[in-house]
């Protein structure tokens, strides 16, 4: 996730740890809200990923 989104000061119980020069081949995921309001970055994210499965 992006550092310095906002996040970071929305609850005392989160943190961001930064993972320099991380390289990953594990999978990745995604968490986003049922309701309202939802992630504008999120749905994108979703959306690019709905269009990438119609062609595999």
């Amino acid at each position: 996730m992006p550092l310095d989104g906002g996040l970071e000061g929305l609850t005392e119980h989160l943190r961001l740890q930064p993972i320099e020069n991380a390289q990953t081949l594990g999978r990745l995921g995604l968490i986003m809200r049922r309701s309202a309001p939802r992630s504008a970055l999120a749905e994108a994210c979703f959306a690019i990923y709905q269009q990438s499965q119609k062609g595999a």
